[in-house]
């Protein structure tokens, strides 16, 4: 006879953990259908699956994840590595992976690298284990895309990030990112169309690829207008860059540009940060469009950041339930920005 699992997830003698087909039992199924929800089956009904998720979390049963991974199964959780966490992009970025992820009936397993070095080990690590089904990788270093992918390896998809002409064995390898070119473009047409003539791009650091991709563009735009003078100045990513290259670079106002782009909107804050000290403006926008944007009057590119980890999680779960071969070629999703024109970037 079976004992019934009591409300602490034990067997009837209050000693033994309830087991799978206990759980089948309870849940009017097979224990099949029990192992195949647990490992995320696809052909697993909506209806069946939360019939099962909700008596395994009313008994306590907690599915060993490794042994499931061990065994060629699924352990029903998603991997992100991300190298940054210095401004809302990361987490609403976050928080679009983890809605697709939970929508899933999976669950988020978030790492942060500090440095190169420590992306790629963790990496290693995470695609290596049997821990994750799968792994987000949210804005790589561009030095990890120039190693070599193992073959074999786990269902992996670059956020806010494309792979590389020359990064061959990166080739199955899917990627979401947004048009920085398009929105560049814009801010260029804007700043030139206002009567600013002096332009200068703050633009982050080389090793990221969103960087590069406006940096190139930036470029590209000015080069479009007759008489403008423009100027990069790289590295720039977090606050205290912008005001620090306001300081040391611009300590004397009379040297300012006319308008400067700045790589994200933390570099923005940093810029009119300074100009508020010395008591001078000029024409500054930023990149992302946060909460502080709008209050501060400052002129920014919305990104669908949520969208890109929604887009993101997607493209994963398609590799993971099969739905687009492993060794097929890697797919390019690019999203659209627009851009949000205040008061920081108009003549008074």
């Amino acid at each position: 006879m079976t004992n019934t699992p009591d409300s602490h997830g034990r067997a009837g003698s209050g000693k033994s953990p309830v087991t799978l087909q206990q759980i089948a039992e309870l849940a009017g199924t097979s224990k099949s259908t029990v192992s195949r929800v647990v490992s995320n089956d696809p052909r697993i009904s909506r209806a069946t699956s939360d019939r099962v998720w909700a008596v395994m979390k009313k008994h306590g049963y907690r599915p060993n994840v490794f042994a499931r991974a061990l065994a060629g199964g699924k352990t029903g959780q998603i991997g992100v590595l991300t190298s940054n966490i210095s401004s809302g992009f990361f987490a609403e970025v976050i928080r679009g992976i983890d809605l697709q992820t939970a929508a899933s009936q999976n669950h988020l397993l978030v790492s942060i690298a500090h440095g190169g070095d420590d992306y790629a080990r963790l990496f290693n690590e995470l695609s290596l284990n049997g821990q994750v089904d799968g792994l987000v990788l949210v804005d790589p270093p561009l030095d990890l895309l120039g190693r070599d992918l193992e073959s074999g390896h786990i269902p992996l998809v670059l956020c806010a990030c494309a792979v590389p002409l020359e990064a061959e064995s990166w080739r199955c390898v899917d990627s979401v990112t947004v048009d920085n070119q398009r929105a560049m473009h814009e801010i260029v047409e804007h700043l030139v169309g206002t009567g600013y003539r002096r332009l200068v791009h703050l633009a982050g650091p080389s090793s990221i690829y969103d960087a590069g991709q406006r940096k190139l563009a930036f470029l590209d735009a000015v080069q479009r207008h007759a008489g403008i003078v423009a100027d990069v100045i790289e590295n720039h990513l977090i606050r205290d860059d912008g005001s620090r290259t306001m300081r040391e670079r611009y300590s004397d106002p009379d040297t300012w540009p006319d308008a400067i782009v700045a790589f994200n909107d933390s570099v923005a804050c940093g810029v009119l940060a300074d100009m508020h000290r010395v008591g001078r403006f000029v024409a500054v926008t930023g990149w992302d469009n946060g909460p502080e944007t709008e209050v501060l009057g400052i002129t920014s590119v919305e990104m669908p950041l949520t969208g890109l980890g929604e887009e993101s999680a997607r493209c994963l779960f398609d590799r993971i339930h099969g739905k687009v071969e492993q060794k097929a070629m890697g797919r390019t999703t690019m999203l659209e920005n627009s851009l949000h024109i205040r008061s920081s970037s108009l003549k008074a």
